[in-house]
């Protein structure tokens, strides 16, 4: 409610470079933020402190948001490939398509 910056996760690579920005819009899913990067991982945070749960290499860029539904994350990658990555945390849902719903928030109304 202060606006107060509560944390920040440090993305590597060189912004102005790479057009811009390093990391994809975030997602919420199953009480965790993901987020892809032009690193080419995919990044499960705690939404709590910042601190980075989980790190998945995919091999390219992923330029936009991931998909996360049923344990399940799907991430398009900057050379051409859909990546799917089975965390086996059935928790991890709730963001079913790119830009989450309809409405882009995948929030019930």
């Amino acid at each position: 409610t202060s606006g107060k910056k509560l944390w920040a996760v440090k993305v590597e690579g060189d912004a102005a470079k790479e057009g811009g920005f390093l990391a994809t819009t975030p997602v919420a899913a199953g009480g965790s933020v993901l987020v892809g990067t032009l690193g080419g991982e995919v990044l499960q945070i705690d939404p709590k402190d910042g601190t980075v749960k989980k790190r998945w290499k995919v091999g390219a860029p992923v330029r936009a948001q991931p998909v996360v539904q049923d344990g399940w994350i799907y991430a398009g990658t900057a050379d051409g490939r859909l990546i799917a990555i089975d965390t086996g945390d059935k928790s991890l849902t709730g963001w079913s398509q790119w830009g989450g719903d309809a409405e882009r928030s995948s929030v019930a109304h």
